[in-house]
Order: structure tokens, then C-alpha cells, then sequence
């Protein structure tokens, strides 16, 4: 996760800066999703590679356990996504949300598989923008929510995983005119 927090020294950005003293995280994951980060580890570096994701020349692609198995092999998802309060009193990202913003998805079925009578999915998840929970909430908004979302799933879902089931498993950023690509095992 890249939490990116001074008042957690065990943050991924705390951790990198001990080798890396100048490094700034580029982007962000959810505090639960795992995978990749990409760092700056000067100004100029953080400033071209944080323009790089702000217009969307990232290539981004997750991997999910999901609940259920889709009726198609692949789809889009474009549903904008804003804030809500919650009944707490907190800010809540939420599809369709207040100052509701862009919003689209691309997914692809990898396998469906049976686990003790229940029906479970891993697909291959391409966000085309970047907004906060973005791929759990478009998950859920097609039925098929991940497993141990603990914000956004029914709760027999986000107890079906001890973690939230949501890797960012490969990026493609431009550095000096070329492709870097950097790929992540999923631990799931």
C-alpha cells in the first residue's frame, strides 16, 4: 500500500525514503490494494511522472477476485463516481456522488472458478481514469464485488478474503522516450 503519511513511519513512503531521501509517490493505491508504486526520486522526475498519470498516459492494469462469475468475457463500465456522507458524518466516495466526475473501466475475464459451491471470478481490470475506489465501486455497480471489500461489498463478500482482493499487477510508464514496464506478482 502507499499510504503516504508522516505520521506512519511504516508507510511504503517513509520505507522508500530511507534509501531515497528526495522520493515522492507518484500516484496512489487504496491503503488495501497491493502492487506497484512509482516514485520520483527527484523533482523533476516526480513532476514528469505525476503529469504522466494526471493525463492519463499511464497504462494501468490490476488483477480482482470477485464475487460471481460475469456473463460476458469482457466489458466497460463507465459510471461517474463523487462523494457522499456518510452516516457517520464522513465523506464516502460513491458512484453517482455529489461533484461526481469521469469515471470508466475496462475489464477482462481471466478464469471462473467454483470454491466449495460458491461461484468466484479473477479478472484482469484496466482503470482509463483514476478516481478514488474507483475499480472496487465499479466492481460492485456490475454485481460482482471484490472479495474482503470491507467499504463497498455485502458483508458475506468482505468476509469471503482475509484482504481485499485487489492487486495493481502491471504499469507502462515514458521515460526518455521509452516504455518502462514494471509487472507484480498478485498474491492472490
Amino acid at each position: 500500500p502507499a499510504k503516504d503519511s508522516n505520521a506512519n513511519d511504516s508507510s511504503l513512503a517513509c520505507l522508500v525514503r530511507l534509501s531515497y531521501p528526495d522520493a515522492k509517490p507518484c500516484h496512489r493505491l487504496d491503503v488495501d490494494t497491493s502492487g506497484i508504486v512509482v516514485f520520483g526520486l527527484t523533482p523533476d522526475s516526480h513532476r514528469e511522472l505525476s503529469h504522466q498519470f494526471e493525463s492519463r498516459k499511464v497504462s494501468k492494469i490490476y488483477v480482482a477476485l470477485v464475487d460471481g462469475h460475469p456473463s460476458n468475457e469482457e466489458g466497460s463500465i463507465d459510471i461517474p463516481i463523487g462523494k457522499i456522507k456518510s452516516d457517520q458524518g464522513y465523506n464516502r466516495w460513491a458512484l453517482n456522488g455529489d461533484k461526481s466526475r469521469e469515471a470508466k473501466t475496462k475489464w477482462r475475464l481471466e478464469k471462473s472458478f467454483l470454491l466449495n459451491g460458491a461461484k468466484f471470478s479473477r479478472l484482469e481490470l484496466f482503470p482509463l481514469t483514476g478516481r478514488g475506489h474507483q475499480l472496487r465501486l465499479h466492481m460492485e455497480a456490475i454485481g460482482h464485488p471484490i472479495l474482503g471489500d470491507t467499504l463497498h461489498a455485502p458483508q458475506h463478500i468482505a468476509d469471503a478474503a482475509p484482504r481485499l482482493c485487489l492487486h495493481a499487477r502491471k504499469l507502462v510508464i515514458q521515460y526518455k522516450g521509452f516504455n518502462l514496464e514494471a509487472t507484480s506478482i498478485s498474491p492472490f
